[in-house]
């Protein structure tokens, strides 16, 4: 007995483009997600001069074949910004007590499902 089976190759093919396209809807959905999130903090980065609010920017990489977004600055006061810094010496030697002015997490707490509901949308 002979089995003979016929489209294999076409339903492959056709496979592979769908795993294409899902695949650029899920970079599309983490980009927006993503650059959403980085709206979001800036809204609640404190001001002074407008420096640090414009150095929060958005970089899209790859972690482990999944699209990912990393939101922060590069800028050396983003940690004591966030967290604050008491009755703690810089390298400087100057003594700071700076409270925590956080931006970074209430920004996701406030509007995680803000950012699921955009990345549900781009994939649909």
């Amino acid at each position: 007995m002979t089995v003979e089976i016929i489209g294999v190759d076409e339903t492959l093919v056709a496979i592979d483009e769908q795993l294409r396209i899902k695949k650029r809807q899920a970079i599309a959905a983490v980009r927006a997600a993503g650059n959403e999130y980085e709206r979001d903090v800036k809204k609640l980065a404190p001001v002074l001069t407008g420096q640090y609010r414009g150095s929060i920017h958005t970089i899209m990489t790859d972690w482990g074949g999944q699209p990912m977004a990393l939101i922060g600055t590069d800028l050396p006061q983003a940690k004591r910004l966030e967290f604050g810094f008491w009755n703690m010496v810089d390298r400087l030697g100057r003594r700071f007590y700076q409270r925590a002015r956080p931006h970074f997490r209430p920004a996701l707490d406030l509007n995680l499902p803000k950012y699921i509901a955009i990345m549900k949308r781009e994939v649909e």
